[in-house]
């Protein structure tokens, strides 16, 4: 036996070599059939990644806002707000994210726009609109039509100027919360013993966190606060379990209980001596400053843009959109005789008019 699985024995080898054979062909099928299920694995991450990204890109989907979704976003917004620094004719105009391409690809009303000016350019060229060529009809009103382009410019520039004044209202009380958080620090540091100090600090980080949950959908108890907590050792259990009873997702009701926290810690402090009346008035001015700019945040979240003016402007829109794609459609007329050049020209010239 030994010495036939050393090829010792003549009579077995013929035998040994065909085990051999066989046994390195089921190896190189085990080797393609496994090779073949890596090949379908990448192809199966790189489709999921691929969906992914077409969902986030084309399609307005509720976004899964987890800890590290909100991270992602975090960074996604920073890179947003240095590309205005950015070369204009470089990074500006390649970027995607967070640009009125992304919100015009995702518009269904421009999928309708933009189908409106093809089918009406198609209809064209199956000779569909042959008084067209009669200069009487040439263009369909067009004085019309720009009286109200002009009268929704007028309103549109007072809505943008709106918008973008309440945003940096908003920006102000937001940036306002973080700096009375640090007026607040940098006077504990050389007033108050480090253990009050630690404590009063530890209030009013958790009520800036508790003001922005209560704010939103996006930052909620679960995937922001809880893990925050965790890593920035705000609350205590016991302090933590009477965030949860209030209901920190649901109003202000948390963000104002801990801000009286704070203050009843100046006024233990106080009370034990361990600061003057003057510095205690200065400590509730901070802290009831830090409530104002909290505050400030959810009095834009209530009172928002007027209904009736963004009613007005999606209806103006609404009515002259549809018809300046018309317009445009119709007065670029018959381009099948000209040269391909001269017609790609006039085509794109006109569809780049409707895109703006």
């Amino acid at each position: 036996m030994i010495m036939s699985f050393f090829g010792g024995g003549g009579s077995n080898s013929g035998g040994d070599k065909e085990t051999i054979r066989s046994l390195s062909r089921d190896l190189n099928r085990s080797i393609s059939r496994t090779n073949s299920i890596t090949r379908d694995m990448d192809n199966s991450r790189f489709s999921s990644r691929f969906v992914t990204g077409v969902r986030r890109t084309f399609v307005q989907e509720k976004n899964d806002h987890t800890w590290e979704n909100l991270q992602r976003i975090e960074k996604i917004r920073r890179k947003i707000l240095r590309r205005s620094e950015t070369p204009f004719f470089g990074k500006v105009l390649m970027t995607w994210e967070g640009t009125v391409s992304k919100a015009f690809f995702r518009d269904p009303f421009s999928h309708f726009l933009m189908i409106l000016y093809i089918a009406t350019r198609c209809l064209f060229y199956l000779d569909k609109f042959s008084f067209i060529q009669n200069a009487k009809f040439s263009i369909i009103g067009v004085a019309n039509i720009g009286m109200i382009g002009g009268f929704l410019t007028i309103f549109l520039i007072f809505y943008a100027k709106y918008a973008s004044e309440r945003y940096a209202d908003m920006y102000k009380a937001s940036m306002g919360c973080e700096g009375r958080i640090f007026d607040v620090a940098a006077l504990a540091c050389s007033s108050l013993p480090r253990v009050h100090g630690l404590r009063l600090l530890r209030y009013l980080n958790a009520a800036h966190i508790a003001g922005y949950i209560g704010l939103s959908d996006t930052y909620t108890y679960g995937n922001f606060f809880i893990t925050s907590n965790k890593t920035k050792k705000l609350l205590t259990s016991l302090e933590q379990k009477r965030m949860e009873s209030i209901c920190m997702d649901k109003g202000g009701s948390c963000y104002r209980e801990l801000i009286s926290w704070a203050i009843a810690e100046v006024t233990k402090a106080q009370k034990n001596g361990l600061i003057d009346n003057q510095l205690a008035h200065q400590y509730r001015e901070l802290i009831l400053k830090l409530r104002g700019c909290i505050g400030t945040l959810y009095d834009f979240d209530d009172q928002p843009i007027e209904f009736f003016y963004c009613h007005f402007v999606c209806v103006l829109t609404f009515l002259y959109l549809p018809l300046f794609t018309l317009e445009v459609a119709l007065s670029t007329g018959y381009t099948k005789d000209l040269e391909f050049f001269e017609m790609l020209l006039y085509e794109t010239v006109s569809i780049t008019t409707v895109f703006l």
